[in-house]
């Protein structure tokens, strides 16, 4: 076996030139979210931080890529020069790749290496899955290599494990939330009916529409309310749009609306790719809050998705919230990798960072100590 190679992709068109490549690890890899592939990463960049520095690290070996990381250039606090993943409060892309069948020691350390000639002081990593093997890998190889790194957890992501047993995943549901879901069922029965249309192969043509029919039933939800909707930002509307026709291209897009009587008042714009299922992004008409549309609209779906072989997996992809958590099976821990670089203070700046946290975990437990009292 050859020893590991790095390379490094320091510019949109690298990245771009290196999908091939970087898709068929996608593939190998355990992530299935599919906006780590490498059109997707490329256009995340390009629409939240066209300016950044771009520094994407790969390891080859034996003629195929290894492991990847997405890094680009950015700010925190408009001070501290960072690297991060392509992800902010708004939209997530990339994710630590790796083969699983490569000895990942060596491959890691050659990354982790890598690490130490990047740009600035810190990595700054939002979003990573803690406890996924390759991750802790990482952090170890960065350890072994005499980088100093910092982990917190700052939330988890709800999923459904799909076993294809609908009545038994019902009956583990708490009786409470049976109770509600029959309810709103038989009063949106009572008010003309509501039916699931899932587009799992929209024309081209069709997609922007779509979008837009979708995302106008968020409008007219709280988010439309305070301005946080979609389609009163027209950037990240057209981001979504771009985004939807490559994933259509690819088969792993998803577009579910739930209508009653024929008008649409809940949609969810979904990945769905190997097997899993991805909910960024979910909407609801508030003048139907009688019905939990929402979760109306989640409870037709999953049903559906217990029925369909080629489905195994309902990840929420967000955190977890008093409306998921009624629904799910299983946790995971999502949080920040902190780096020293070796490079410009960062060692100083993470031990400045790991005082504010420890300070503000201090706070929390104070805080939930006193409202204990009462």
């Amino acid at each position: 076996m050859a020893a590991p190679q790095l390379i490094l992709l320091d510019s949109l068109d690298a990245i771009r030139a290196a999908a091939p490549a970087w898709d068929d690890l996608w593939r190998r890899s355990d992530v299935a979210v599919p906006v780590a592939r490498a059109e997707l990463v490329a256009q995340w960049i390009e629409a939240a931080s066209p300016q950044a520095t771009v520094r994407g690290l790969a390891v080859r070996q034996d003629g195929q890529l290894v492991a990847a990381l997405p890094l680009v250039g950015g700010r925190v606090k408009r001070l501290v020069r960072v690297g991060r993943l392509p992800s902010n409060y708004w939209a997530w892309a990339g994710d630590l790749l790796l083969d699983p069948s490569a000895d990942a020691p060596p491959v890691l350390e050659t990354l982790a290496a890598a690490v130490g000639q990047l740009p600035w002081p810190l990595l700054w990593l939002d979003a990573v899955p803690l406890q996924t093997p390759r991750w802790r890998e990482f952090v170890a190889a960065l350890d072994a290599g005499g980088l100093a790194s910092s982990s917190q957890q700052r939330f988890c992501i709800g999923q459904v494990e799909i076993d294809h047993d609908w009545p038994g995943y019902q009956a583990r549901l708490s009786a409470n939330h049976r109770h509600h879901m029959r309810r709103i069922n038989n009063r949106a029965t009572d008010d003309g009916g509501a039916t699931l249309k899932v587009y799992r192969d929209p024309r081209p043509e069709e997609i922007d529409d779509l979008l837009r029919r979708g995302f106008a039933i968020e409008d007219r939800s709280w988010k439309g309310t305070e301005g946080s909707s979609v389609l009163q930002r027209p950037a990240h509307f057209q981001y979504y749009c771009r985004q939807a026709r490559q994933l259509a291209e690819w088969g792993q897009l998803q577009l579910t609306f739930l209508e009653l009587a024929g008008q649409p008042i809940a949609f969810e714009y979904g990945w769905n790719a190997r097997g899993v299922y991805f909910s960024p992004k979910v909407g609801y008409d508030d003048k139907f809050s009688r019905l939990s549309p929402g979760q109306l609209l989640r409870r037709h779906l999953l049903e559906r998705f217990f029925a369909d072989h080629q489905q195994h997996l309902f990840d929420f992809i967000g955190p977890l919230s008093t409306a998921t958590a009624k629904w799910i099976t299983g946790s995971y821990p999502v949080g920040r990798i902190v780096v020293d670089t070796g490079r410009g203070g960062g060692r100083a700046l993470l031990r400045l960072y790991e005082s504010w946290w420890a300070g503000l975990r201090r706070l929390r437990y104070r805080r939930e100590a006193e409202n204990a009292k009462f």
